[in-house]
């Protein structure tokens, strides 16, 4: 192959590669798990030739939930601004290197891509579901005779089988979810690492994510992610999240449903038959009607409405029968919000309001 004909293959892979930019490097290896960064210039023959072939490795891994569930990847552009690169560890293109926890791990030989990816993978995995056995088990071995003890021990294994748990959930930082919900179909999990019940749920989260990784009905269709909020609670109640742990589904940027922590599967099958049913394209956002959780907001609105013109009638038109139904339609609007605020308590969220 030609030099033209090799860096016209290359720039069209680039088309189709994920890219990180430089300014995004750092909080990206920060923020995820274990992360695959191949760094390469665009001037240079060698990652030009490598480049189709990352493509490739793209593809298989995006197919791959052994892989894709453990690990995110993407190309870093160097030739821009080398010195980043340099500063980085990279000494030559192309480089790939392995980053998990935030730190660098190690570097896969480009000649053996695949087999690289999955002895890191499975090396991942490996220190991953030894620390989680090993915290199940501290949880069956607790004493229970000592009751205070007991109770004291058990929140400090609870939340140290979360923080395991948020190792390998893929997680969504505040600066990305208008991004991310503004097409398609998207489930997010609002939680906070000091709550609880965030805490006893993490870990279910994550075999649901596990499920939903090799389920292609549901992966297809939908992202999922989980939101922290401990250090960014205003954004979550702007987002209209009043406790925790909350599940919300978004479709092209619209909220349309809240999900009931306890019958997450059922709940996922209902919101994709519920699109199914539309009677046009799901880019149609003015055909999706609120679910039920919503619903009855707007059912308190509106009968608070309805009160509100019942007493309008009554005083101009003296009518005491109308009178009367706005005290009816009144105590139906509380009884709804009491309801409500009774199914959150039974599921024993952390409410702040």
């Amino acid at each position: 192959m030609d030099e033209a004909a090799r860096k016209a293959a290359a720039d069209k892979a680039d088309e189709s590669i994920r890219q990180l930019p430089q300014d995004a490097v750092d909080a990206t290896i920060a923020s995820n798990t274990t992360v695959l960064l191949f760094y390469g210039a665009t001037y240079c023959p060698y990652t030009q030739k490598y480049t189709p072939r990352w493509l490739d490795l793209q593809r298989k891994f995006d197919a791959t939930p052994r892989w894709n569930t453990v690990a995110t990847m993407f190309k870093v552009q160097c030739a821009q601004n080398e010195q980043f690169c340099v500063n980085h560890g990279v000494q030559g293109f192309p480089t790939i290197f392995v980053y998990h926890n935030g730190e660098n791990i190690g570097e896969i030989d480009a000649e053996q891509l695949d087999a690289g990816v999955q002895k890191f993978v499975d090396q991942v995995q490996e220190v991953s579901g030894a620390a989680m056995a090993a915290v199940k088990k501290a949880i069956d071995q607790l004493d229970k005779s000592n009751q205070p003890e007991f109770m004291r021990q058990r929140r400090v294994v609870l939340k140290e089988h979360a923080d395991l748990a948020d190792l390998t959930i893929r997680q969504l930082n505040k600066s990305d979810v208008a991004d991310t919900i503004k097409d398609g179909s998207t489930l997010l999990f609002f939680g906070a690492n000091y709550c609880p019940y965030t805490q006893k749920y993490t870990p279910k989260w994550l075999d649901f994510q596990t499920l939903y990784d090799v389920t292609p009905e549901w992966n297809r269709r939908f992202r999922m992610y989980k939101i922290q909020c401990a250090d960014q609670e205003e954004f979550c109640v702007n987002m209209g999240v009043d406790g925790y742990p909350t599940l919300f589904v978004f479709h092209n940027g619209q909220l349309i449903s809240e999900i009931d922590v306890d019958w997450i599967k059922k709940g996922v099958q209902a919101e994709l038959a519920r699109l199914d049913a539309l009677p046009v394209s799901l880019s149609s956002e003015a055909n999706l009607a609120p679910s039920p959780s919503l619903a009855s907001a707007l059912i308190v609105a509106e009968l608070s409405s309805q009160s509100n013109e019942t007493a309008v009638l009554a005083s101009s038109n003296g009518g005491g029968e109308a009178l009367t139904m706005s005290y009816v339609l009144f105590a139906l609007s509380f009884m709804v919000v009491a309801v409500i605020y009774l199914l959150r308590k039974r599921h024993g969220r952390v409410r702040r309001f």
